[in-house]
Formats: structure tokens, C-alpha cells, sequence
């Protein structure tokens, strides 16, 4: 099974994430990431600067274990949510975004309700 890859989370800066974050009217922008192997500072700093996002100044690192205790709420569903893309097809270049979207939308109002009561 493919998991997602450094290659794939820089493309995904580079086709939509950079142009998103540069066309908001914050300034600075700082990007917090847990410390997997894909998150590299300098090259996720460099897609975003690269690709219309000179706003984003800093990538912070958090502390391990620290991701799932900044949003206790979302860390259920977000599991979920990951167990659905890994779990449907095998995961490429050309089809994760629309894996991700389509598992994302799969949720019923139901189902997220039942991670927020």
C-alpha cells in the first residue's frame, strides 16, 4: 500500500496549497507540522515561496505527540478519514486528490455529528 509522499505533498503546495495561503491578506503566515519524514522545512518553504505564497514566513515544528492534542475534536474523524484513502484504492500522483475529496465528502451529516457531540 502507497502511502503519501514528500513528492506528493510538495505537488499538492505547488497546485493548490501556495496559491491559496498567498491570496489571503495575512501577513506573517506560519505553517505548524508534526515531524514526519515529508515535512522538510526548507523545501515546503520554498514550494509555498516559489508558488505565490511570499507571505508564508516560518515552518514550526511541533513537539512529538503534540498534533493530537491540539484538536482533540478532529482526531477520530481524521482517522477515519485517512483509513478511507488508504483504504479504497491504491494511492498515486495522478489520483490522490480526488481520493481525498471523495472520502472527505463521503462523511454524512450523521457520522460528523457523532465526532462533535
Amino acid at each position: 500500500m502507497l502511502g503519501i509522499n514528500k513528492k506528493m505533498l510538495i505537488k499538492y503546495v505547488q497546485d493548490i496549497l501556495a496559491q491559496a495561503v498567498g491570496a489571503t491578506d495575512e501577513y506573517p503566515v506560519y505553517l505548524g507540522l508534526d515531524k514526519a519524514t515529508i515535512h522538510n522545512d526548507k523545501e515546503l518553504l520554498d514550494a509555498f515561496h516559489y508558488n505565490g505564497a511570499q507571505n508564508v514566513a516560518q515552518v514550526l515544528k511541533m513537539p512529538t505527540q503534540s498534533a493530537i492534542r491540539l484538536s482533540p475534536l478532529d482526531n477520530s474523524m481524521f482517522y477515519q478519514w485517512k483509513e478511507r484513502c488508504r483504504n479504497s484504492v491504491s494511492i498515486s500522483m495522478s489520483n490522490i486528490q480526488q481520493i481525498m475529496s471523495d472520502q472527505w465528502n463521503a462523511f454524512t451529516k450523521e457520522q460528523i455529528y457523532a465526532h462533535y457531540r
